[in-house]
């Protein structure tokens, strides 16, 4: 005997109705045969004013005459839901209203995209969206996900549910840089939200896909010459983490950085919603940030599901706060290579060397990182960390680990005169310092006698050199 399809089921179960209303962010069920304001209003010159969007007499359907939105339940569920075919749609509406409830511990339930954020490219070409989901959990808990999807490449109304090779852009590019070129200041939120409420404030704001610590280079060139940038931290470490990343990548190629945090309220959002302005938030200093730098905080915990780009990322973030040290170089990922020589051996250890990360290493790092999960016939069971993950990771070319410019061992000056003396990785510089032996204290801001010492210290070797010019001693100096 064949199974009665979804829709069939949904309507034996009395549910039907309530699905679709779901569905279009209905709080009741609409009406067979009448017409509610489209779900994208955006779509439409007015706003869609008049009501397009046309629920079928069954109860089942609904099509915008205007936008072309809609079709059947699961053309709905598809697009609403960010699913990729009409079986995923009927699996995800079956577990949502026929299931059981869930159990402790088990994913969260996701319902249909409450915001939609188009990211175009400098020209206003949209290229891909970021979509905002509330959730529930089964104690009742409510929350927030997001989504990423691009546009069929063929030209139909449909949707690919991963960026693939969709460029990566800030949000507002346009807006962005036209305030480079005419010296605005612009402000840099941690999401969408945010900089929707900063614009309304009267400010030049943008953000990066993905949320905190997903900085890439070309981000950085985006906003190359500014003459001003506001980053605009949260109140949480990864939001502080985040901000200082930022800022960091930008002091190179922006005149002016500055990082602060709300006055009251977690974001941007809160500070502007208590009544605050953007005049009010509250300075922070980059070097004070640090001290939130990344921390282990054990490993995550990720399902595997069709959205590979968010997995890849999850992966990306959980192996750039685990012990494990890692860095990317020349567009791979690369480790230190540090020899142990043992006590009986009296030659002196080999000097540290970068090499690059094996794929059976990371793989092994990822199973340390993170606690993974897919969906079994006997539910949600532990399992390896997929293959794919790892030469998807490795594909990319790009990553939120720190960039390792080469490692160094002795004090060095940074562009802006400070030094680099303190062992460890400077993010400044992207040099990884590695002295192999004690260094006096390099004085920050030296005396004119300490200067004159140095240049005594410098000049000793070549007391008795018989120089030819001046000019000769000043570019032999000068190559030290």
């Amino acid at each position: 005997m064949t199974r009665p399809n979804i829709v069939t089921r949904l309507g034996e179960a009395g549910v039907l109705r309530q699905a679709l209303a779901d569905l279009l962010n209905l709080e009741a069920p609409p009406e067979p045969g009448t017409a509610i304001r489209c779900v994208y209003p955006e779509r439409h010159k007015n706003g869609d004013a008049h009501p397009s969007l046309v629920i079928a007499k069954d109860g089942a359907r609904a099509t915008c005459r205007a936008c072309g939105f809609g079709g059947g339940l699961l053309d709905i569920a598809m697009d609403r839901w960010n699913l990729p075919s009409h079986a995923g749609a009927a699996a995800e509406l079956e577990r949502r209203y026929l299931a059981p409830p869930p159990g402790p511990g088990k994913p969260q339930i996701y319902k249909p995209h409450t915001d939609a954020y188009d990211y175009v490219d400098e020209y206003g070409r949209l290229l891909f969206q970021v979509l905002r989901f509330k959730t529930s959990e089964p104690d009742g808990r409510t929350g927030k996900t997001f989504r990423q999807r691009r546009p069929d490449p063929n030209g139909s109304r449909n949707w690919i549910p991963q960026l693939g090779d969709a460029r990566r852009v800030l949000f507002r590019l346009p807006s962005v840089r036209k305030a480079v070129n005419s010296g605005q200041t612009i402000f840099i939120a941690e999401g969408e939200k945010d900089v929707l409420a900063l614009e309304s404030a009267g400010v030049v704001a943008t953000c990066n896909p993905g949320g905190a610590n997903k900085w890439r280079p070309e981000y950085t060139e985006s906003l190359r010459e500014a003459a001003m940038v506001v980053v605009v931290a949260d109140k949480d470490v990864p939001g502080w983490r985040h901000a200082r990343k930022v800022a960091d990548a930008l002091h190179l190629v922006v005149e002016t950085v500055r990082i602060v945090e709300p006055k009251e309220g977690k974001d941007s959002s809160d500070h502007l919603a208590a009544g605050h302005t953007v005049d009010d938030f509250v300075e922070q200093d980059s070097d004070a940030l640090a001290a939130t730098d990344d921390r282990w905080d054990g490993p995550i915990e990720i399902d595997i599901t069709p959205d590979v780009g968010e997995i890849v990322d999850r992966t990306d973030e959980a192996l750039r706060r685990s012990p494990t040290e890692m860095y990317q170089r020349a567009g791979s990922i690369v480790r230190v290579q540090r020899e142990r020589t043992p006590k009986h051996l009296l030659r002196p250890p080999a000097a540290p060397h970068v090499v690059l990360l094996p794929a059976d290493a990371l793989f092994e790092a990822l199973a340390l990182v993170a606690n993974w999960y897919g969906e079994t016939n006997a539910g949600r069971k532990r399992v390896h960390p997929p293959k794919w993950a790892v030469n998807v990771l490795l594909a990319r070319g790009h990553w939120t680990f720190p960039w390792l410019e080469g490692i160094i061992e002795t004090p060095t000056i940074r562009r802006d005169g400070s030094i680099v003396d303190q062992p460890g990785y400077d993010d400044r510089t992207g040099l990884l310092y590695e002295p192999r032996r004690d260094f006096p204290p390099v004085p920050s801001d030296p005396g004119e006698a300490e200067i004159q010492e140095a240049l005594r210290e410098l000049l000793e070797p070549f007391a008795e050199f018989p120089w030819l010019t001046s000019a000769d001693e000043a570019a032999a100096i000068a190559s030290l």
